[in-house]
């Protein structure tokens, strides 16, 4: 993440920065909350015979 807060930061008008990056960030905390989501949903109706299985 730091390699890609840099070339945000670089490639990003000045004044923009800011929200550019956080956006990023932003966006990263959402797909960490999704992934944890699925993965909750998944454990909570299978049991880990059945997801051993399909997985």
């Amino acid at each position: 993440m730091p390699g890609v807060w840099v070339f945000v930061a670089e490639h990003v008008p000045e004044g923009r920065v800011g929200f550019a990056c956080g956006t990023l960030t932003a966006g990263l905390t959402a797909g960490i909350l999704l992934g944890s989501l699925v993965a909750t949903a998944i454990t909570s109706s299978m049991t880990p015979q059945t997801v051993a299985s399909i997985g």
